[in-house]
């Protein structure tokens, strides 16, 4: 089976790091959505098959509402926005679980 490449392993740290930093729902959700750039700068090609659609699963549940427009079609949210900002509390906590889990096995890898 092919490896993660390292840059995963660094990239997915810095994510988990700063997640792991808030212990208030609210304060999670806002750094979740600060994080979520890391949902487009990871490529799932970078994981070995297995973890490659943990990964897309991850970011297809972080998108899945898509986009938010205004009423000329402009868009004003991201996918990862607009889906994030309307998760409860308790919804965020399990996404961010779900990539603790993947940094886990991703960890593994290298040790």
């Amino acid at each position: 089976m092919k490896q993660s490449n390292i840059f995963v392993y660094i990239e997915l740290s810095k994510m988990v790091g700063a997640l792991s930093c808030d212990g208030d729902d609210q304060n999670l959700k806002k750094t979740l959505l600060k994080q979520s750039a890391y949902f487009r700068i990871i490529e799932p090609k970078l994981f070995p098959q297995p973890l490659q659609i943990k990964w897309e699963k991850i970011i297809k549940l972080a998108s899945y509402k898509g986009v938010k427009q205004d009423a000329d079609g402009r868009i004003v949210l991201s996918a990862f926005a607009n889906t994030i900002g309307q998760w409860s509390a308790a919804e965020c906590k399990m996404f961010v679980d779900s990539i603790v889990s993947l940094l886990s096995e991703v960890k593994k890898e290298f040790a």
